[in-house]
Order: C-alpha cells, then structure tokens, then sequence
C-alpha cells in the first residue's frame, strides 16, 4: 500500500498538471466528456490526499474507472495539441458555410453537403472518443472539399457563357458602334471572367463559391447597369452651325501667283499686274 501510495502521489501530480484544462477546453469546442474530464481530475485530487492513503481504496475498488479516464484524458489532450482542435473548428466552419449557401442559393448551392457525410460528421463529435475518429473526420472534410471545388468549377462554365452572352446582346445594340473603342473595351472588361479564378484558393473553398454564385446571381442586374452605360456614353450629336455665322472659307494662294511673269517697266505694267492679283 506505501508503493500505491507513493506511486499516486508521483504520477497524480503530474497528471493532473497534463490535464487540468481538458473540461473548459471540451466545452468551449463544444464537445462531449467535459464531465468526464472533471471527475478525472477530481479522482487525481483525490489520491493525493492524506499523503496518498486513499490511492490503495480507489486502486483497488471492484469497478474503477480511473484507468479508462487516464488513457482517455491523454489521447484527448494529445490529439487536440496535435491540431485536433484546430481540425475540429475548420470542419464546423465548412459546414456551417454550406449550410449558409445553401440558404442563399436554393438552387445552385444545394447538394453539396452530403447527407452521410453530414451523419459521420455529427457521430463524430457527439462521441467521446472523438479523437480516435480523427481519421474518419478528415475523409468526410476532404470529400466535401472535393464536391466544393467540382460545384465551383461547375458554376463557373455556366458564369462565363454568361458574361459572354451579354456582351454580345452589348455588341448588338445600335448604340455600341457610336461608342468610341476606348470606352468599348473599358466596357467589355467588366465582363472578363479572369476575376474569378479557374480554382477556389486552399482553405477559402467556400468564400470563393460563394462569391461566384452571388456574381451570378447579379447577372441580370449587370447587363441592365452596362447597357445603360453604352447609352450614357454615346457622343451628343453635332450641333449645326448657322450661315450667317459660319467661318469664313480660307483660299490657299500660290506663291508664283503672286510674282510678276515679267518686269515691270511701265504704270500700265504696274497697274495690269495689280488688276491680276
């Protein structure tokens, strides 16, 4: 009982030191065994008292759950040290968004989140022994993943063909050949599909398709906003002038027009050169 005794004192300490915030940590990542966790650290309490004679009875009872709390306290703590915790949060914002763009777009953002993979992700972490279905939690992340950039890709084929057929009904209008080139490509760049990237970037996979599909959503909006803008900058007619007030017409005069084709050597030569001109 002096060895229980002592043993529990050494190993209580620092046991307890390992996991001593493992409930606020459960709790505030709102996962299971947060009550758990406290009565693993009661129970290293309990050991250390009257100097470790109680080990031997809590030891040494006929169901003792301490041996099961300790590996199950370890393995928690050291997967969530190991990125667990950060793992965890990364997949609960996935699905949270998509949740949200489903909400927003009925339509084009539905069926991406799996309904199984939904199922294994919720299992997961209503478990307490989440940690050991890490594994299974990064397959369902990646599968969902994988569907996000298919969708994106997907959404932006059909985006481009848009862009493309408005600017064509654009280039249709009687008003675009009045437009000066200039004005035309300023235009027609805001058409260009190169400002949405052919992939999502890594880790902004659904910010990007959200993006996309509001773009898209706002298509029928932006046609109407640039035609109006080929409209605005047609060049106002020319405004005619009055007769009265037109400039008068400039005559180009050459020079040898104005020399003599001889001497002059006479008043009337003089005066027949002036009557020329």
């Amino acid at each position: 009982e002096e060895k229980i005794s002592q043993a529990a004192r050494d190993q209580s300490a620092s046991l307890r030191e390992k996991v001593g915030s493992l409930p606020d940590r459960l709790r505030l990542l709102d996962l299971p065994g947060e009550d758990r966790g406290k009565r693993l650290i009661d129970t290293c309490s309990d050991l250390t008292r009257q100097d470790g004679s109680n080990a031997p009875a809590i030891l040494g009872a006929v169901e003792c759950p301490f041996p099961a709390d300790v590996r199950w306290g370890t393995a928690i703590v050291q997967a969530l040290n190991g990125g667990a915790e950060t793992e965890i949060r990364n997949a609960r914002e996935l699905i949270g968004d998509l949740q949200e763009i489903e909400r927003l777009f009925p339509v084009r953002g539905s069926g991406i989140l799996d309904e199984g993979d939904q199922k294994n992700f919720s299992d997961i972490l209503i478990s307490e022994d989440f940690a050991e279905r890490l594994p299974d939690l990064r397959k369902v992340v990646r599968t969902t993943l994988d569907r996000v950039v298919a969708r994106y890709r997907e959404c932006r084929d059909t985006y481009s063909v848009a862009l493309r057929g408005i600017l064509n009904r654009l280039e249709s209008m009687p008003a675009w050949t009045l437009v000066t080139p200039e004005d035309r490509e300023e235009i027609a760049g805001k058409l260009a599909v190169g400002s949405s990237p052919a992939r999502p970037i890594a880790g902004k996979e659904t910010s990007d398709l959200r993006l996309l599909l509001t773009r898209e959503n706002g298509l029928s909006g932006l046609q109407m906003q640039l035609e109006a803008e080929v409209r605005r900058r047609v060049p106002p007619p020319a405004v005619p002038v009055p007769a009265d007030e037109a400039p008068a017409s400039e005559t180009t005069i050459e020079l040898a027009e104005l020399n003599s084709p001889a001497e002059i050597r006479s008043a009337a030569d003089l005066e027949g050169w002036l009557s020329n001109i």
